[in-house]
Parts: structure tokens; sequence; C-alpha cells
């Protein structure tokens, strides 16, 4: 009797401990006997099957044929077989008492070797015949180990099925009997069988499975979801590797746990020595629809194939569902198969940890183009940490329903994944993007997750593969391999290659953030001989990619004042340039560098450069000046280039023409008449009473959103306005909201209140950039007030650049003077605007300076002015001179661009910390603001035009206290402390050295750091800093201590900024 499917709902097996996984068959053979657990295609092209009685009783006759093995030790399994007989004897040999380790034939023998070593195995059960050649090899290697096997041949499909496909209670078979094994019944926590990692990157590890962990996945509603699945799932999974978690899910989890019939291999290799059946790409679809599955799983790679055929995409399109795993889903693949009506679902999962996630999503989720998240299963502890830029990894955490096959994380029972995803703006669904050591981290400390560009590059009928590349280096790259090999040396094709792709590398540059933007001169096209390195599973192996294109990427690097490969599609200019032609040229390199029209007279920076790109700039003008003897070429060092920012004025300076720079007098005195002196209205509320209206700018940064957070905790806020500028990656507003509350460990459910509207606009634009009902809204609104945070970081930049800062506060104080209720404005300045100041003796006071006290770098110039515009509007305000800021709890976040970050993460490399000497007034960031929204929702009259207020704290702690605060925190006893001179001079051993710049972050701060130590003085603050007066706002702030040095370890050692 033919196995059948039998109309009744089958029996599930009990998932409470008193079976394991070897016994489920029983089970079986007693509730569904006739029931179909494997299917396949027949010589026919007809559907065949096998019943669980069937299957059951080959469980059996392994159990009895591999019994007189040595139980001494786990046995190897190495075979290439028919999935059922591999399936048989897997169980058969738990079912015998054995632990079995299932290793693929893949692995090298090297990699073989190690891992029987790892569980001491010296029984090996294999394919003798067709294996023999990888079996001799890794004899050979464990001989250099003095260690030896024995092998033993695998059953054959013939001596466990004899009645293949027929079998039933009624069948003869005299050599059939229960294997009843004599010994203990293993207890839960016992080891059921091993499996081992993919071993791409290095050498794979052993990963034992309990019984317990068997059962407790089996209880996952991954596999719940296509149990309760209506109709009922008939799933292909021919393709899928038996010794692989994958295929144990599909292949056994599957038909024992969730009863559903599953299309594998057909069997036709009944002896020793026979070849099984290799299901592929062109063969697994046909098998799958000739044995009516409505469902199919594989690998990415491959479903990409089928959507790319007609006739497979037809198949694909009448399943239930589509799953992929083993890899990401190319976006624009995934589009392709929604918008065809393909149910796709990724199944997330690890050997370590199981598949803790639904498998099927849900409809209404991939109608909304969602179909590349998961959502994670409700039981399972999951610990999300976070990496920045709105990037997570899940750890989880051991709890009573979920076992973890291996343990990774210091301070508790959990394994982190190191996979990183991202959360979605408004469900709790998460999107996998990336391996953490994926992630490209550049040489300014930016991080790149290269995959989504990488998809969309790869999406070019043109290329077959690509990799971004750039870790530790300034600019980022990319290797791609063209479809259609070239040839070494031909350069024809490799220059065509070239201009042919453009186009998506520009949509790719459109994806990436600004700083990530991948210059022409940044591609590495491949020959046909050295391809990019790829593993079984026909995904991209990075790491060894890496290694093999080391010689180009190097070259790719070279100092373009050495090399012409970097910039060797300039034109030079002639040696006669006329002034315009200059002008010229210099737009033509500038618009090459940004992939976007720049403007002669505007700020290269308010038009998209950052260092980066200034830098790709400063090469091109290196090369294309050369030649020209009455350009002055030797003063273009970066400096000078931050000087000079906007190409009128490097046009102006390369001739040797006056290049002025705007000062503050000059900045004061074009914004003053621009400004709108203030009036105030007639009241129609008492000063401190009525709802409060808040607008913010600026409050996805650290400062911004915590003051976010504060201000809708308040219940003196009724409406909260936030303006920032448009993002420069696809995020939502929300989305970047969401990311900065998770970087500090604020509540995400807060950004939810129906008192916060996200505004996208420009302050320096006419009406902030927004809409005039927008604007009258917030005009009208009852007792106003402004806090205006947002204001460009960077100490290299001149007054100029910061043109649109103080036009934007220009903008709010006027729109202050329009409001028809104003209660207050909130100028969140800086210690800087005073940062000329030359009384050491004499603190600088809560009061304007004067001019020649700010004078310095453009930022400090900038607040200043924004100082004294704020003064002079006469608007009811008071500015923050803010001095450090450290990071705040509950997280302890502090960025780690900030110099004392860079100066811990550089003092445990170097294995020392220097002994500044004096005190540090830092302010932690939730009290900071906490007072600053608590001014700002006071009554007006507690500010007054142009009050100032400096926010130190103070109660300065001691650099010492410092100190030892952080090695306590670390853990590192051995921590050495230098007098500051001995350890820069340890530390300027290595400034010549690129390839520190991650591990010693301070040599980009070198000067810096120089400075503290050419102002060193027994008292007040280091670095030589002046004395701050302070008064009430600063009054009773919490001092930091050992408990916020912990807290910005654990945040600094949780975004992998430090080990």
């Amino acid at each position: 009797m033919s196995a059948t499917s039998v109309s009744s709902a089958p029996a599930a097996p009990p998932l409470d401990g008193t079976l394991h996984l070897h016994e489920f068959v029983d089970f079986h053979r007693l509730h569904n006997p006739n029931r179909t657990i494997y299917t396949w295609k027949g010589h026919d092209g007809r559907a065949e099957g096998l019943s669980y009685l069937e299957f059951s009783r080959a469980v059996h006759r392994a159990a009895r044929a591999v019994s007189y093995l040595s139980h001494e030790t786990p046995i190897g399994v190495v075979a290439s077989s028919d999935t059922i007989t591999y399936h048989a004897v897997f169980l058969g040999l738990m079912k015998a008492g054995y632990v079995p380790y299932l290793l693929s034939p893949r692995n090298s023998a090297v990699a073989t070797a190690k891992l029987l070593r790892d569980v001491n195995c010296r029984t090996v059960l294999a394919s003798a015949v067709t294996l023999k050649a990888l079996l001799d090899a890794t004899a050979l290697e464990l001989e250099k180990h003095k260690t030896t096997i024995s092998v033993h041949e695998f059953p054959s499909t013939q001596q466990l099925y004899p009645n293949l496909g027929a079998e039933s209670e009624l069948s003869v078979d005299a050599h059939f009997d229960d294997y009843v094994y004599a010994g203990p019944r293993p207890a839960l926590t016992d080891d059921a069988y091993y499996l081992h990692s993919s071993g791409s990157t290095s050498l794979p590890k052993t990963i034992p499975q309990t019984h317990l962990a068997n059962i407790q996945w089996a209880t996952f509603q991954s596999v719940g979801d296509i149990r309760l699945h209506r109709p009922e799932l008939r799933i292909g999974a021919s393709m899928l590797p038996s010794f692989h978690t994958l295929g144990l899910y599909f292949q056994v989890y599957v038909p024992l746990v969730a009863v559903r019939v599953v299309n594998v291999a057909p069997p036709v290799c009944p002896a020793p020595g026979a070849m099984p059946f290799v299901a592929s790409p062109a063969n697994a679809l046909d098998h799958a629809k000739a044995t009516h599955c409505n469902s199919i799983a594989s690998l990415p790679v491959i479903i990409e194939m089928w959507g790319a055929d007609a006739s497979s995409l037809e198949i694909m399109q009448g399943m239930e569902v589509v799953w992929w795993s083993g890899g990401s889903m190319p976006a624009h693949v995934g589009d392709k198969l929604v918008e065809h009506g393909v149910h796709i679902s990724s199944i997330y999962g690890g050997t370590e940890f199981g598949a803790p996630v639904h498998s099927i999503a849900r409809k209404e989720d991939i109608a909304n183009g969602d179909w590349a998240h998961n959502r994670f299963d409700s039981r399972v502890a999951v610990e999300w940490i976070s990496h920045g830029d709105g990037l997570f990894e899940p750890c989880f955490l051991v709890n009573d329903a979920h076992a973890l096959s291996a343990h990774n994380m210091p301070d508790k029972r959990g394994y982190s994944t190191t996979d990183l995803f991202e959360r979605h703006p408004t469900k709790d669904l998460w999107k996998i993007v990336g391996r953490a050591d994926d992630v490209i981290v550049l040489s300014s400390g930016e991080k790149l997750v290269p995959i989504p560009a990488e998809d969309l590059i790869n999406k070019s009928p043109l290329v077959a593969m690509s990799m971004l590349f750039g870790r530790e280096q300034s600019s980022v790259g990319v290797i791609v391999e063209p479809r259609k090999p070239i040839a070494a040396g031909d350069e024809a094709a490799v220059a065509a290659f070239r201009e042919n792709i453009t186009s998506i590398i520009d949509e790719a540059n459109q994806l990436n953030p600004s700083w990530a933007r991948i210059f022409p001169h940044m591609v590495v096209v491949t020959e046909e001989s050295k391809p990019l390195v790829r593993s079984a599973k026909g995904s991209l192996q990075r790491k060894v990619s890496l290694a093999t294109f080391e010689k180009e990427i190097a070259a790719i690097y070279q100092d373009p004042e050495d090399s012409g490969v970097i910039v060797s599609d300039v034109q030079p200019l002639s040696p006669d340039v006329t002034d315009v032609d200059l002008k010229s040229w210099l737009i033509q390199q500038a618009t090459e560098v940004l992939g976007r029209n720049v403007h002669l007279h505007n700020d290269l920076f308010e038009q998209g450069f950052d260092s980066l790109t200034l830098t790709a700039l400063r090469a091109r003008i290196l090369v294309g000046t050369r030649d020209v003897e009455k350009l002055q070429i030797g003063v273009i060092t970066l400096e000078w280039m931050y000087q000079h920012p906007c190409l009128l004025t490097l046009a102006q300076a390369l001739l040797g023409g006056d290049t002025h720079n705007i000062s503050i007098t000059e900045m004061l005195e074009k914004y003053r008449p621009v400004v709108t002196p203030y009036s105030p209205p007639p009241r129609t509320t008492a000063p401190s009473t009525g709802p409060r209206t808040v607008l913010l700018t600026g409050s996805t940064g650290a400062l911004g959103s915590r003051l976010l957070h504060d201000l809708l905790e308040s219940p003196d806020t009724e409406l909260l306005y936030c303006v920032n500028r448009p993002a420069t990656s696809s995020a939502s507003p929300l989305d970047r909201h969401r990311a900065a509350f998770d970087k500090q460990g604020l509540d995400n459910d807060l950004l939810l209140s129906p008192k916060l509207r996200l505004l996208t606009g420009d302050i320096a634009s006419p009406q902030l950039g927004l809409d005039a009902a927008t604007i009258h809204e917030i005009q009208s609104s009852p007792s106003l007030r402004i806090i205006h945070n947002a204001w460009r970081v960077d100490f290299n930049l001149t007054l100029s650049s910061f043109e649109p800062q103080v036009k934007g506060t220009a903008n709010l104080l006027n729109l202050a003077a329009r409001c028809a209720d104003f209660r207050g404005f909130v100028f969140v300045s800086s210690m800087n605007s005073a940062q000329a100041w030359d009384k050491p003796d004499v603190s600088v006071p809560e009061a304007p300076v004067d001019e020649r006290m700010a004078r310095g770098p453009g930022y400090g110039e900038s607040k200043y002015v924004a100082e004294r515009l704020v003064e002079y509007s006469g608007v009811p305000s008071v500015c923050l001179r803010v001095g450090q800021i450290s990071g705040g709890r509950p997280s302890g976040a502090w960025s780690t661009t900030e110099w004392f970050p860079i100066l811990v993460k550089t003092s445990l490399s170097l294995g020392a910390f220097p002994m500044f000497t004096g005190t540090v007034s830092w302010i932690p960031l939730d009290e900071l603001s906490k007072r600053t929204a608590d001014v700002a929702l006071s009554h007006s009259d507690t500010m007054q035009p142009g009050r100032i207020l400096n926010v130190l704290h103070p109660q300065p702690v001691h650099w010492d206290d410092i100190t030892t605060w952080i090695k306590s925190a670390i853990g590192r006893g051995d921590l050495q402390l230098l007098p500051t001179k001995e350890w820069l001079g340890l530390l300027e051993k290595h400034k010549d050295d690129a390839g520190k710049l991650d591990s010693l972050p301070a040599l980009k701060l070198l000067p810096f750091f120089e400075a503290i130590g050419t102002h060193e003085r027994p008292e007040g603050e280091i670095g030589g800093l002046p004395g701050y007066a302070t008064s009430e706002f600063v009054e009773g702030a919490r001092r930091i201590d050992l408990e916020d040095a912990r807290k910005w370890i654990e945040y600094w050692r949780q975004t992998g900024f430090i080990g």
C-alpha cells in the first residue's frame, strides 16, 4: 500500500519533553501510519511517496544496522545519500543511543579533521566509495595530530526501504523488528547531536544540540505557522542540504512536528557507491509541481534565477509561500516577485539559536512593501543592542522557552548574533541588513552597511556581483564583477564597462549617505581569471574577497600627489589659463566630485560637500594645476581648502588675489537689519497659566532627542513642533527619531504622542521651508516657546560656512516677532563663543563679551554672532553657553566622534592613560536637557532680552577621578598612567601608520591633544580653559561619578567602539 494523504486532521506529537525527537517517528507510526511524510517525482513523472509507517520502520532498521558501532565517542556522519535514507540514519543513530555529528561533505579535509577532533570522534559513518578522496585526506590530516578514525559504510536505501513506497503493516519483511536500545534514556539536557557552522570566513565551529533545544525549537511559532496555515502546505525542500540547519528544519522538524508533506529528491541510489539525485534550480520547481507542492524553500540566489524565468515565475505565483533563507534577498528581486503576486517570506535563524521568528509573512505586510521584515517569536527573550545609525543586533537570552546551543556573551547566558537589523517605524517588525563584521567603518568613524548598495548595483544586467570596501579608509570603493567576463589586459573592455555602469553607480550614490559616495576612480573591475569569491550557497565571501583584491584596493588609496591613479580622468589646465577658464574648470571638477551641479558663488558645504568630497576635489585640483606656474598651487592643503569654502574664493586664491573671509562684525552688520525687533503683544493669559506650545530645532541629535523626550513627558507641553532638515537617506522623520531615542535608551512609544508634530524644513529658507498653513498655525499657537538647538558642528570651517545657521537664527527670531503669543526663545550656544578669552584670573561672565574674545574657528564665531542677534532682537530669551556634555543616563550614550571617547579607545590600545592635570566641568546630558526644558516651559518673566547663562558644572571633577573611574568601569587595572608628554610620545610613534587609525583614533586629533599638554596647569580646567561664572541654572546638578563611567563604557562596548 503506497503512502496517501488522509483527509482527517493528523495527530501531532506532544512537545512537553515526554518524547525526544527520534521518538516522534514511533508516535506517527501509531497515530498517522498511512499519511505521507515524504514525496518525490517518480520515473514516470508522477508523484510517489513514503508513509510515516515506512519511515518509522526505516529508522528502526537504521538503528539496528549501526548498533555494532562503539558508543565511546560521537559518530561522525559524512555521507552523500538519498534524503530519506540520510534522515532515517540520523534518527536511527539517536535511537540506538549514539550522538551523531552531521558533517558537510563539502568541507575540506582540514575542516573535517578539525571538527572530528572537536568532539574526540573516532568513528565515522560515511559514503566510503563516493567520498573516498575526502576521507583519505581527512585521515592523513588526523595523523598529524596522532589521531585515527575507523570508517564504516553508510546504510543503503535498499537496506532501509526493502519495499520502497509500498510498505504497510501487511508487508512481508522477515528482517523487521522494532529496535529497542538497552542503554539509559538520555536526559533532556544531554547532547542529541552535533552540527557545525558554515565556515565561510574561518574554520567551521562545532555546535552541540541538546534534546531540550530540539523540543523547544519545535515549539517555535516558525513551525506552528506552517502547521496552522490553511490550506495545508505541501513543501518543496529538495534543494536543501540534509546536514544543514535549514535542511533539518524543513525535512525533519516540519514533517515530524507540523505533520506536513515534504517534497525531497527522488531516492535513486539503492546500493553503496551510487550517486544520489542532485536537485538543481533547473529541476526543483518541476519536482515541486509534479508532487503538488503549494510552497517551496530555497536560497535567495536560486529564487532570483526563478524570478527571471517566465515559466518558473508562473509556478511561484500559484504557491501559498516561497521561503528564502541563508542570505539576503536583493530589494529589486523581492520587489519584482511581490509585484508579480508571489508570497515571499524569510526565515531568520541560526544553528546556535534555532528559528525564533514567524515563518509566514502576513499578506497585509507584503502588500505594504514589508516583505523583507521578520516578526520575532513572542516567547523568546531578545536584547537589542544598538550599533548606532538605526542598526540593532539581536542577542538571544536563555529563558524557559528557549535553550541556546551556544553562549558568547560575557556577562549573561545568551548568544550575540552579530547580525544587524533595522526596526520598522510603526510595526513590531525587523529587517536584517547585514552583519556587524560586514559594516564598513571609515577612518572618520562613519559606518556603512554595504548590502543595500551592493544589491542595487547587482540588479544591473551587466553586473554579476559587487562588493563595497573602505574599512579604515577615508572613502568607499567598489569591486564590480562583469556578468560577461573581461579578459586580463583588455583595457578597452574595462573602460567601456566602467562607462556603461556609470548610471547604476550613480543610483548607488543616491542610496548611500553623502560621505559614502563612490567616485569613478574608486571602481575596481574584475578580470575573468580573478572573480569575486563565492560560498557554496553562491553568496559573496567578503573577507576572502577582500584578501584576494588586497593589492588592487591598496593601489586605489595611493596619495594623489604620488600617483595619477586616483584622478586619472582629470583634464589638466593649460599653462596660460585665464580667470574665466579657471572658474569653469573648478565648477567642472566640483560637479564631477559631487555628482550634481555646483555653483560658483555658493558655499561648498551648503551644496553638499564634506571632508571626503573636499579631499577628492583637492586631489583633482592638485593634478589638474600641476603644470600651471601662474597658480599658487603650493598652498593647497586641506586646511587651505576649508578656508576658501566656495569656488569663487578658491579661484581668486589660486590666482593670488584677495580672498578676505567674512568677519564677525561684517556678519553682524549683514544680519542685524534682517532681524525684526520684538514688540511684546498684549497678553491674553496670565504669564504662568494656559497651554504651552514649543518649537524645537535639531531634535535628532543627542541633546535634541533628549529634549524632545523631556518635553513630551512634561504635562506642561500641549503641542510640540520639531523642525529638521530632510534626511540624506531614505529614512522617514519618525525613523530618524526612533534611532535617536534608541541610542539614548529612551521610550520610543513617546514618539506616537498626539502632542508631537514632526516637520521637515530648512530654517535658513523663507518660512523655515514650511508651507504657509503650517507657519500660520505655529504663529497662532498659544504661549509659544522656541528652543533653537540645531547647529552644524565642524571646527575646521570658517565663519562664512556657518552663514546658513546665522540666517536660520534670524528667521526664527522673526517668527517669534510675528507670533500672537510668544513667551520665550532658548538658544543653545557654546562656551566657544568666548573661545579667545585672555584673562586667566577672571571667569567668563554670564554676559555678552567683546567681539575679540570670540575670534577663532568659525563654529565659536557663529555662536557669538547668534547670541548678539538674539540680544538685538529684544525677544524674551536665554542663551545657554554650554560646555562639555557627557553621556547621560540611562544609556550613557556619548558620541564616539568626540574627543573623550576617542581618548579612551586610544588609551586602551596603547595600554596607557594620560595624566592630564586639572579638572573637568562636564555636565551630564540628562541634567542639561531637563534644565533646558524646564526653563523653556517656565513663564516668560524668567527670560530677559539677551540673557546669557554659562552651562558648566559648578563642582568640577579632578582628572585623576576620571582615570580611576574609567579603569574600574572597564576592568583594566593594568592600564598605566603616563605623564601627558610621554603619552603623546607613545601616540606619535604611530602618526604615519594609516592602518592604526581605527585602534588609535586620537591620531586624527593629535593637535588637539598636544594643545592640552601645552596648556597644563595644576588647577583649573584641563587644557588651560578659563573658568566660567555660573548661576542657579546649574545649581544642584548631578555630578558625574563612577556609575556614569560604567554607563559610558557599556554604551561604547554595545556599539562596538571598544572591545
